[in-house]
């Protein structure tokens, strides 16, 4: 964004050669041809960048529990990121299918996108979260949960922050995220 705003301003601040000839228009009255003239330019209103104050590291704990299936599953994952900058972890099995020879990729990725330290202690944050658990011995493949979840967090609480149906089945995914500031 900062780039873009020196850009523009670098553009209108390059003169223009306007022929008044060459466009059929008549010539202003006391101007020389062949002079550069600066047009007026319209500039739009580029909001600033946001305060970066001191970086801070921020440990985020996600939680993702499978519910309402024959074996309850619970996977976690942890990673800490600096205050205004992204962290992600990216974690793939390849499962083969019992009912075939066939083989299916079976992810776990989550992204944590530039959490901001609020002035209440408080830590906004961006969460995507990409799984689908592994489904050995079974015909059917269980629904993949991709979901991007924005929220205000308590530093050192757990909050849930998305639970979700399968639509082919009884189970419930549940996503739980755990910001904490560190010193």
């Amino acid at each position: 964004m900062k780039v873009f705003a020196i850009a523009l301003i670098a553009l209108a601040a390059i003169p223009v050669r306007v022929d008044a000839q060459a466009r059929g228009a008549s010539q202003p009255q006391g101007a020389t041809p062949g002079v550069l003239v600066q047009p007026p330019v319209a500039v739009a209103a580029v909001p600033p960048p946001p305060t970066v104050g001191p970086l801070r590291n921020i440990r985020f704990e996600i939680v993702i529990s499978d519910s309402g299936i024959s074996k309850p599953t619970t996977k976690k994952v942890s990673l800490i990121v600096a205050t205004g900058r992204e962290g992600q972890i990216r974690s793939s099995a390849q499962e083969t299918r019992a009912d075939t020879t066939s083989t299916r990729n079976v992810p776990l990725n989550v992204d944590i996108v530039r959490p901001v330290l609020l002035e209440n202690g408080g830590v906004s944050v961006a969460v995507v979260v990409d799984y689908q658990p592994d489904s050995p011995g079974t015909v059917a493949v269980p629904a993949r949960v991709q979901a991007r979840f924005d929220a205000v967090l308590t530093s050192g609480r757990k909050m849930l922050i998305s639970e979700t149906a399968d639509p082919a089945s009884d189970r419930t995914t549940t996503v739980e995220v755990t910001a904490t500031v560190l010193p």
